[in-house]
Formats: structure tokens, sequence, C-alpha cells
């Protein structure tokens, strides 16, 4: 299953990879994202392990993930790992990714994220297929409005 959103930001690619590639920057830019530490590997790159805490919908999200595909300026995919609610856990999605695209756009740059995930056909499958995809659009948008915050805040300071 698959659910993304996309959105032109006013700044380059280099500005928006540079608000968004550290471990420490994700609560700024990721939405329901509380906190972020690096737990292994790199500190950028290829294979940085991470930790990330979450809080949704009154539940506390536990997240290892792992970087799967890192291009400078161009692409991040993180690979959930690991997942706990409220210290309990999670088997029902499987295979969880999040991808952040960049690419160049005449306004600056097209910001593109996208969640995939596989479960197995059942009620799990029917709940993420129904209600599952909603909640993460929302999730995407809100995200895509956090980044571009932060880039043309940025822009903003050093413009006046």
């Amino acid at each position: 299953m698959k659910t993304s959103r996309s959105q032109a930001i006013k700044a380059s690619p280099e500005s928006v990879w540079q608000a968004i590639s550290s471990v420490e920057s994700l609560p700024d830019w990721f939405s329901g994202v509380e906190s972020a530490t690096h737990t292994g590997g790199p500190q950028a790159g290829l294979g940085r392990k991470q930790r990330v805490t979450r809080l949704l919908y009154q539940h506390d999200i536990d997240v290892e993930q792992e970087v799967v595909a890192w291009e400078p300026g161009r692409l991040l995919e993180m690979r959930h790992v690991r997942e706990s609610l409220d210290g309990r856990e999670m088997q029902a999605m499987k295979d969880f990714h999040t991808r952040v695209s960049l690419s160049p756009h005449p306004d600056g740059t097209q910001v593109s994220i996208e969640y995939s995930w596989g479960a197995s056909i059942g009620l799990t499958w029917l709940k993420s297929f129904l209600f599952g995809g909603r909640v993460m659009a929302r999730e995407l948008r809100e995200t895509l409005k956090k980044i571009e915050g932060l880039v043309t805040q940025g822009q903003e300071s050093e413009d006046g």
C-alpha cells in the first residue's frame, strides 16, 4: 500500500536537504515526531540508524529506523526496523518505508513524501486501506507545510 503527497517549495534543493537530512532536525519538520536520536551507523548517510518517538492519538510510538537510500539534495528513505505502540511490539504493518524525494522545480524544489507498507490480507489490511491512508495523507500534508515553513523562514531571516 502507498500514500504520497507533493508540493513545490520556494527554496533550493540544497536548502531543503540541509533542513531535513540530520536526525536532530526530524522533530522540526516531520509531523508528529517528538524526538529523534542517532543510534548507530554513520551520523549522516546510508545505514544511519535512528530512534524516533511520536505521539499519535494519545499513543506513544517508538520507531527504530534505518536509512536505506541517501542521495544528498535528492533522496532520503528510511525503513522501519521495529515499531512499538505504548510499549508493545507492533506487527501490523510490514516493510514500512518513508521516502522523501527532492527535484528542481521552476519555483524552487518539488518535495514529494511517500509512505509505503505491506499488510497481510485480513482485518489489518482492511483497516489500513480504509483509514490508514487518509490519516497518513493528512500527516504528509502537515509535514510538507512544516518543511516549507522551516526553509522559507530561514530565507526571510537571510533576506531581512
